[in-house]
């Protein structure tokens, strides 16, 4: 018994190393060659890249100038006002200036608002800009094959040129409710004037919080037993 448990401890050990490793290397390949998507005139999408070691991490957040601690996500996005080019919406002419008031992207709902007061006289102008509120939302979703994808939701009179979502791995905790066990150790029996060294090897399974185990020693010692996790 103890040596068919050791055998597939170690053999369950090393089948998980290797899945492991080929997953890691197929979720690298699918954020390598992943590219932004546009989705809508106000959505963009892209997968996170969440292959980073806590070394690369903390590199990353470091480019950024800003001083944390025990970071978990670094993000970044790049978007562009859209150019646009109209009549501008109200010029007020009086004896001494020319006012030109603009809205940026439109008048309604408006981002930016500008305003040119043009001097007739010396020929001088000034302007002066007023922005509204505006928001950029970003939702980290899982996909079926276990990646994760970000999307991003701006006012359409931006362009998203990029978006990079970089973190360490985002694995969804996972309920371990079996395993095998396989131990072993050294001892030395103390008798009456005479010390004899054994060595004793464990094998067991787990279920949940309950581990059946059985255990042989060199001097043929035999035992199972169960023991419960509290």
């Amino acid at each position: 018994f103890l040596i068919l448990v050791a055998w597939f401890a170690i053999d369950e050990y090393f089948d998980k190393k290797k899945l492991e490793k080929a997953q890691i290397e197929l979720r690298t390949t699918k954020i390598k060659n992943d590219t932004l998507v546009q989705i809508n005139d106000r959505q963009y999408t892209k997968l996170v890249a969440d292959t980073l070691t806590e070394k690369q991490l903390r590199k990353k957040i470091d480019s950024f100038g800003i001083v944390v601690k025990n970071p978990v996500l670094a993000q970044e996005i790049k978007y562009i006002p859209i150019t646009v080019e109209k009549p501008v919406e109200k010029l007020v002419k009086t004896d001494t200036t020319i006012t030109a008031i603009d809205y940026y992207p439109k008048q309604e709902n408006y981002f930016a608002k500008h305003t040119t007061v043009f001097k007739t006289k010396d020929l001088t102008a000034t302007g002066k800009f007023e922005f509204q509120e505006t928001s950029i939302k970003l939702v980290v979703s899982e996909n079926e094959d276990g990646t994760y994808r970000a999307t991003s939701d701006l006012p359409k009179y931006f362009n998203v040129t990029s978006i990079d979502v970089q973190s360490q791995p985002l694995v969804p905790t996972q309920k371990d409710r079996f395993g095998f066990i396989v131990g072993g150790s050294l001892g030395k029996e103390m008798g009456a004037g005479t010390e004899v060294d054994f060595f004793r090897l464990n094998a067991g399974i787990r279920f949940n919080k309950v581990y059946l185990m059985s255990g042989v020693s060199s001097d043929g010692q035999l035992d199972v037993g169960i023991n419960i996790e509290l």
